[in-house]
């Protein structure tokens, strides 16, 4: 921070000028690629969808081949550094960056920054950009069908053009930072991936093992449950839980113990987002979208949670637009229920992997949120007069 406050004062003594970001960068919109010409495979096509906060999520790649198309496509291709914008839809406004010298084709409705290199640094304009993800969605009008124009991206968003040397130093150590958290949400994956391997492995028995059900090995308190409409409840302290977890806080509770709280109904029994098996510990109260369970002890609690959260439950579910998880299919899944020493074991060892997942998520919070402090000391600078 010394070093840049040394070079402001010495380069940008009176202020630093803004200037509106079509003087100083180009902007190159995507072209139209025919979705009927899609492929599976063959060059990459980025699509809005494929935007993200600082990244390039490739999970739904569309592809096409050259020889459909009798235009010259060279303007269209993005490289390594390449800014990208999202023109539209519900992701309008979101910034990513192409990374590991990967090469896609921009769609139509995304959008690649063309930073003039000698007054504006690429990855300068990279870190400012994204502290106006809400100016750039707003921008494109907001609501449920946002739509961007670009000459109206580059007439009103006005960027600080301090000297060259100092937009570089102020690169270096935001990057720093980005690559860091780049590098723990790799590890992050990498993780999960190694968990879900290991719980996978953990959880495979033999046919000596003991098959059971829920009705056999804990107790249903369903009947206890008590729904309260939003209008209708008291603000309090205790935890309202529902399908998927804690939705409010009230000032009354029904239960108070340990319990094992099983999603009844809604889409995430099928998109699995959250956990559709969670724990309540304490004064709770619980509405009729979650199944309560109390078990006589907190290993078997967690093991079966543990499970249930790792298999498919689609056989047991009923309804598509309405998916629902009844009491009654529910005690016919079968769970193998191994000796307590057993369970206790796999619980220990699942536990330590969850501990560390959670560490690293929490470490990527942290890093995040020093990142945005520190973007916001070294993007804020005296407007020259």
């Amino acid at each position: 921070m010394n070093n840049i406050d040394k070079l402001i004062k010495e380069l940008c003594p009176n202020g630093v000028e803004y200037k509106e970001l079509g003087e100083i960068c180009d902007f190159q919109n995507g072209f139209a690629f025919k979705s009927s010409l899609f492929e599976n495979k063959g060059l990459p096509i980025l699509r809005i969808t494929n935007i993200k906060d600082k990244f390039i999520d490739e999970k739904s790649l569309k592809y096409f081949d050259e020889k459909n198309y009798k235009t010259d496509l060279t303007q269209f291709k993005v490289i390594n550094g390449d800014i990208l914008i999202a023109m539209s839809g519900a992701t309008t406004g979101k910034i990513g960056q192409v990374k590991d010298n990967q090469e896609f084709y921009i769609n139509q409705r995304v959008g690649k920054f063309e930073p003039k290199s000698k007054i504006l640094v690429n990855n300068y304009l990279f870190h400012f950009l994204l502290t106006k993800l809400n100016f750039l969605h707003n921008l494109g009008g907001g609501g449920a069908q946002p739509n961007l124009s670009s000459n109206k991206l580059m007439k009103s968003l006005k960027i600080p053009l301090p000297h060259i040397k100092i937009q570089t130093k102020i690169v270096e150590i935001l990057d720093n930072f980005t690559d860091l958290d780049t590098n723990l949400k790799q590890e992050l994956e990498n993780r999960k991936k190694q968990y879900e391997h290991y719980r996978e492995q953990l959880l495979c028995f033999d046919n000596s093992v003991e098959i059971t059900t829920l009705d056999k090995i804990s107790k249903n308190l369903d009947s206890k449950r008590k729904p309260v409409t939003r209008s209708a409840r008291d603000k309090g302290k205790y935890p309202y839980y529902g399908a998927s977890g804690i939705v409010d806080y009230v000032s009354d509770y029904i239960f108070d113990g340990n319990y094992l709280l099983i999603s009844e109904d809604g889409a995430n029994l099928l998109v699995r987002k959250t956990p559709i098996a969670f724990p309540a510990t304490g004064k709770t109260w619980v509405n009729n979208h979650a199944h309560i369970l109390e078990f006589d002890e907190l290993i078997s609690q967690r093991f079966i949670e543990i499970y249930l959260n790792s298999i498919d439950l689609t056989p047991y579910i009923t309804g598509a637009a309405q998916p629902k998880l009844n009491k009654t299919n529910m005690n016919t899944i079968k769970i193998p229920f191994p000796k307590f020493e057993i369970r206790k074991d796999i619980v220990s060892k699942i536990d330590q992997f969850d501990k560390l997942i959670n560490n690293l998520q929490n470490e990527i919070k942290l890093r995040h949120k020093q990142y945005e402090s520190y973007r916001e000391m070294l993007l804020n600078f005296k407007r020259l007069n």
